[in-house]
C-alpha cells in the first residue's frame, strides 16, 4: 500500500481541565461548572467515565439547541458536525489522561499505539469501493479506543453517528452487508497526521506529537486534532499535512502541496477541532483547495499548490520544527 505522503470562523468555547476532569463551557447554551461536576460525582458516586458520558448527553442536547437557535446563520448539518468533533476531541483528551499523557495514534503509528479510528492499515476506505471497511462499523470505528467513552451514554448507534458528518453524502454497497443496499460510509473525519505520530514520518525536522506534554508550541489552542476530510480523499485515518514550504523551514518556500484534501461540505467550510477542545468552521479561500468532487472516483492526491493560503493555514496549526520546541533536538 502506498504512503500518502483566519477568515470567517464559527468558534465555541473549549474544554477546560481542572482536577483531572474535563468539562464544557458554552456561552451560547450552557455552562457546566467544576463545582457542579464535583457535586454530582460526590452525591451519586460517579466514576470518571460516568461523569464524562453524562456530559456527552448534555452536549448532544446542546447540539440540537445550537442547530435550532442558529439555523439562520449556519448551514444545515454544520452544528451537528461541530458537535461531533467536540465529542471526539473530549474522548481524545480523556484517553490521554487515562494513559499517562500518551496520545492515541493515527494510521501508520507505532504498533503499540492504537489507531484513533480503529483502522489497522490492512485495508483503507476508498470512494467507489465496495470494501466492507467503508460501511461496516464493527470493522473500524467500533474498534476505536475512543468508542467506549461515546458508547457508554450515547449507545452504539449514537456513538457511530459521531464519526460521520451529517452533510457527507458518500455511500457504498457490499452484497454481504445490508442486503447489498447503498449504505452511508462510516467516517467523515481524520486526525492531523502530526498528532499521535505516523511512524514513517519520525526522525525528520518536524515534531511528531506523541504525548500531551509535547503540545507546548504552538500550543493546544493552535494545534489541530480532528478535521473533516472530503469523501473522495479519505482513505486511512490521517489527514496528512505536508510541511514543505512552510515559513521557518527556510530552504523551500513556495513549494506547498495538498496531500489529503479537507472537506468543504458546509458552504465551502470544514469543521476543525483543536487540542484545547474548541471547534471551528474553516472557510477555504483558494479554489485549489476545493477541486471538483466525485462520489464515484478517488481524487488525485499529493498535488503541488504553491502559495496556497489554505495550506499555509493548515501548516501553521499542524506542527513545528523540532528545534523550536527543544533546542537540543
Amino acid at each position: 500500500m502506498e504512503d500518502k505522503r483566519g477568515h470567517r470562523h464559527l468558534a465555541y468555547d473549549g474544554l477546560t481541565e481542572n482536577s483531572g476532569f474535563l468539562f464544557i463551557q458554552n456561552q451560547i447554551v450552557m455552562e457546566t461548572s467544576k463545582t457542579d461536576i464535583q457535586n454530582a460525582r460526590s452525591t451519586f458516586g460517579w466514576s470518571r467515565i460516568e461523569a464524562l458520558t453524562s456530559t456527552f448527553v448534555l452536549l448532544t442536547g446542546m447540539g440540537i439547541a445550537l442547530s435550532a437557535a442558529s439555523q439562520a446563520h449556519r448551514p444545515s448539518g454544520a452544528a451537528q458536525c461541530l458537535n461531533n468533533l467536540r465529542l471526539l476531541t473530549m474522548s481524545w483528551s480523556v484517553y490521554a489522561d487515562e494513559n499517562k499523557g500518551e496520545l492515541v495514534g493515527v494510521s501508520g503509528s507505532a504498533t503499540d499505539v492504537p489507531d484513533w479510528a480503529g483502522m489497522d492499515d490492512s485495508e483503507w476506505m476508498r470512494i467507489g469501493s465496495s470494501a466492507p471497511v467503508n460501511i461496516e462499523p464493527s470493522l473500524t470505528i467500533r474498534l476505536s479506543p475512543l468508542a467506549p467513552y461515546l458508547q457508554a451514554r450515547l449507545g452504539q448507534t449514537g456513538a457511530d453517528n459521531v464519526f460521520r458528518c451529517p452533510d457527507d453524502r458518500s455511500a457504498a454497497a457490499n452484497e454481504n452487508f445490508n442486503n447489498g443496499q447503498q449504505t452511508p460510509r462510516v467516517r467523515s473525519y481524520s486526525m492531523n497526521s502530526w498528532m499521535g505520530g505516523l511512524e514513517w514520518m519520525d526522525g525528520g525536522a518536524w515534531k511528531l506529537y506523541r504525548r500531551r506534554s509535547d503540545l507546548t508550541f504552538p500550543g493546544p489552542s493552535q494545534s489541530i486534532v480532528f478535521i473533516g476530510e472530503r469523501a473522495d480523499s479519505l482513505t486511512d485515518s490521517a489527514l496528512y499535512i505536508d510541511m514543505t514550504g512552510h515559513q521557518g523551514q527556510g530552504s523551500r518556500p513556495g513549494l506547498e502541496s495538498i496531500v489529503d484534501y479537507p472537506s468543504f461540505y458546509h458552504h465551502g467550510a470544514a469543521s476543525v477541532s483543536f487540542a484545547d477542545g474548541h471547534v471551528e468552521l474553516k472557510h477555504w479561500e483558494d479554489p485549489r483547495t476545493v477541486p471538483p468532487f466525485s462520489l464515484k472516483h478517488p481524487m488525485a492526491l499529493n498535488v503541488k499548490s504553491s502559495g496556497n493560503k489554505d495550506v499555509q493555514w493548515l501548516q501553521a496549526r499542524a506542527t513545528r520544527l523540532r528545534h523550536h520546541l527543544n533546542p537540543a533536538n
